[in-house]
């Protein structure tokens, strides 16, 4: 009695298998094409060389073996074709390392194998284009650095008059005269794939508008670009701010500032606590008689 009980045990449990298993060569296909998502960091912002592609719902997923992404990527240089590592059938899909702002196709291969001779026999899933989105910025801020100068003399033409004009002299100048260089090339961008133009400003932040607008839009790798202007145009107000705007292909701009040396407060912030006023004393002995009887009592 105990025999056929452990034989129909086996049995069933040899039934149980084969129902689980994939018989070899059995139909299988994705249903929809893989979607394509990009990553974020711990704080949401878009990661530039990151993407994540679901593979999305496949018909008897349990005959796969291992999947694999392949993907062509489109620039100027040319078009390249690559083919991921291999992904666990487990896996409901993978993380790519990417190019922004370049085109890319991307499908994703399951694989089944046919066990002990090495065979493998491929599906793929509809090709999906793609371009990963990104804003550049400075990667590191512009070189700006100061010069004392003489501002350039002009010739006026002397007024013809019996008496001089004025006899009251201009009262002299504290402030020197300093020239500001502001310098930056491509290097000084993350991403300059993804650049389409640079805008230094001279910006009235109250009325939200720049009185001075330096725009680069011609950029080659190893080009420095530079400008110089002088404390007199550009003079340290806090009612302005020196403002950096760094533009992509996507119309989207990313901020930096540019403020000169001498504009920067070096005054170190007061360490002592500020003066406590003293505590209010509402029934004081200098108050009238009256005040104390009724509110003091």
């Amino acid at each position: 009695m105990s025999l056929i009980l452990i034989i129909l045990i086996i049995s069933s449990a040899g039934f149980t298998c084969l129902l689980a298993s994939c018989p070899f060569q059995t139909p299988f296909w994705f249903k929809n094409p893989p979607e394509l998502k990009p990553v974020l960091d711990e704080f949401g912002n878009t990661i530039p060389d990151k993407v994540w592609i679901e593979f999305g719902e496949i018909h008897n997923r349990k005959c796969i073996d291992f999947f694999r992404v392949e993907y062509t990527k489109r620039d100027k240089v040319g078009v390249e074709r690559v083919i991921s590592p291999r992904v666990g059938r487990n896996n409901a899909g993978t993380e790519i390392t990417v190019v922004p702002c370049t085109l890319y196709t991307f499908r994703v291969a399951g694989y089944e194998e046919f066990h002990g001779t090495g065979r493998r026999f491929p599906m793929y899933s509809d090709a999906v284009n793609f371009t990963l989105d990104y804003t550049p910025k400075f990667a590191r801020p512009p070189l700006i650095y100061e010069k004392i100068g003489q501002p350039r003399a002009r010739k006026a033409r002397s007024k013809r008059e019996i008496y001089p004009y004025t006899t009251t002299t201009a009262p002299p100048t504290t402030e020197p005269y300093i020239l500001i260089t502001v310098s930056w090339d491509l290097s000084y961008i993350d991403f300059p794939i993804c650049l389409d133009k640079v805008v230094f400003q001279y910006y009235n932040i109250e009325w939200e508008e720049s009185s001075f607008n330096q725009e680069y839009t011609d950029f080659k790798l190893g080009r420095t670009n530079a400008f110089v202007v002088n404390n007199k145009m550009l003079p340290c107000d806090p009612e302005f701010g020196f403002k950096a705007k760094v533009y992509g292909v996507n119309g989207q701009f990313t901020n930096i500032t540019w403020d000169p040396p001498s504009c920067v407060s070096t005054t170190p912030e007061p360490t002592s606590p500020p003066p406590t006023i003293a505590e209010f004393q509402r029934c004081h002995p200098g108050a009238s008689f009256v005040f104390l009887y009724l509110f003091c009592v």
